[in-house]
């Protein structure tokens, strides 16, 4: 059996796969990973291989590491992020600053399309890669996420802090909605601009795909055509695993 693992800033989360699977689906805060995760490896049993990608930082991978070997279990293979590979090459002029889950997503996404995509990761941040019909990244914007926003204004000024609504509406009464959905029309007019100057920088037609945590409502909101992808990191993983 083998273990995925997707360390993104938010979550942890963690995919056991007998074949190709999915037989067990764990996830994980990231600001408490020592503590939460402790008893997860104690559970895992007949692992023969480990692939995680991680963006939290080299302590998480030292420490994801020791832990494995504390419990036996294959040393852990860590992807980053290459100039070529798995179908695409990056837009980076140094392919190691391009951020290992929006690598993954877009090889994952240019997989399933088969021609040109736009990769949209509606999560702690929102990123926006374009890739060309050719497999070639011609490069993203970064912004940040809806929850990122709503925390910008809330501890940023005087009388507001945390924000705890989910409610949009356009005539908000009372702060806490207002907050909630500013924050989350910027977010959808974000990125609807990077959409508009993409297409017409490409000059041409892009399928668009988005992932992350707030993706259905966000794809509900943009007004174009999406095709909503749960855990598409995991599906980049699971092509590295079988190359």
């Amino acid at each position: 059996m083998r273990v995925l693992v997707d360390a993104g800033n938010t979550w942890i989360k963690c995919q056991l796969l007998d074949g190709n699977e999915q037989i067990q689906y764990e996830r994980f805060a990231s600001a408490q990973y020592t503590v939460d995760m402790d008893g997860w490896f104690s559970g895992l049993a007949h692992i023969h291989r480990i692939v995680v990608a991680s963006v939290i930082g080299e302590s998480f991978e030292q420490w994801f590491g020791q832990k494995c070997a504390e419990q036996y279990l294959p040393v852990p293979e860590f992807v980053f992020t290459p100039s070529e590979g798995l179908g695409i090459r990056t837009g980076y002029e140094k392919s190691i600053n391009l951020g290992v889950d929006r690598y993954l997503e877009m090889a994952a996404a240019f997989q399933q399309v088969r021609g040109a995509v736009t990769v949209i990761d509606c999560g702690t941040a929102v990123t926006i890669d374009a890739v060309s019909k050719d497999g070639v990244h011609q490069g993203g914007v970064i912004l940040p996420g809806l929850q990122l926003m709503k925390d910008s204004l809330g501890y940023g000024t005087v009388g507001i802090g945390r924000i705890d609504s989910d409610e949009i509406e356009i005539f908000a009464h009372s702060t806490e909605v207002a907050v909630h959905s500013g924050a989350f029309f910027a977010v959808v007019g974000g990125i609807r601009e990077v959409l508009r100057r993409q297409h017409e920088g490409l000059g041409g037609d892009s399928e668009y795909v988005i992932t992350g945590g707030t993706a259905k409502i966000i794809a509900n909101q943009l007004g174009l055509p999406c095709r909503i992808c749960d855990n598409l990191v995991f599906d980049g993983l699971l092509m590295f695993a079988n190359k």
